[in-house]
């Protein structure tokens, strides 16, 4: 049944695809090596409904820490010319990548900085939340940038009214320092309240906005509880 299954993890039908992919994960173990190895071969496919199957299917069952795997997926996030599937592949790599890995989170936070696609930037801010460490450098320093949404900078006017999407981005890399940066620094609280300071001149932020706001005091709220 496995074989029969992997074989249609292929099949044009996309149908046929997602069936598999569902039964794969009610017959399989998490971290398989043939699936795994069946769904590495499968990010090189023509077609691009192909990949992104393939990509989500190691988000549903690839095992955390699988170097091979990590490796395809961050080969897919930089190059694939489609945006869905380097959505999938940073999904992905937040369930198969090692906790901190650090050649993963440069790979995920150039993504979430310089992607052409506002859908591919958030997934790879989340990822980034969900290996890096607490405290650790070079992600926080990468989400600071996420702040700022530096590709839509460096493509429109700063005088330009930030997009819906492009909120969203902005207010994932607010999110996600929330998580990685130790409680109280004060580079990214000032970081916070720059932007929310940008928010109020502009006439508003919204979704971002809001998550400046609510990191503001909450960061307030846990230092005013360290010993």
């Amino acid at each position: 049944m496995r074989s029969a299954l992997l074989v249609m993890l292929g099949d044009d039908d996309w149908a046929v695809r997602r069936a598999a992919l569902r039964a794969l994960g009610e017959a399989v173990e998490v971290g398989d090596s043939a699936v795994e190895a069946r769904l590495c071969e499968l990010l090189t496919a023509a077609s691009w409904k192909i990949r992104a199957v393939a990509a989500e299917g190691f988000e549903m069952l690839g095992a955390r820490g699988r170097g091979h795997a990590t490796h395809s997926l961050l080969e897919v996030l930089e190059d694939d010319e489609d945006w869905a599937v380097r959505k999938a592949a940073a999904a992905a790599l937040a369930k198969v990548a090692a906790m901190g890995d650090m050649v993963a989170l440069d790979a995920l936070l150039a993504s979430g900085a310089y992607d052409s696609d506002w859908r591919v930037r958030k997934q790879a801010l989340l990822a980034t939340g969900a290996i890096a460490q607490r405290g650790c450098e070079v992600a926080v320093q990468g989400l600071l940038l996420g702040l700022e949404d530096v590709y839509v900078e460096r493509c429109g006017s700063v005088l330009d009214i930030c997009s819906r999407q492009d909120c969203d981005v902005r207010a994932t890399a607010v999110r996600m320092l929330e998580l990685v940066a130790a409680p109280g620094d004060p580079r990214v609280l000032a970081a916070l309240q720059r932007c929310l300071g940008e928010c109020e001149d502009r006439g508003g932020g919204g979704k971002f906005e809001e998550a400046l706001r609510c990191a503001i005091k909450d960061s307030a709220a846990r230092v005013s509880l360290l010993p």
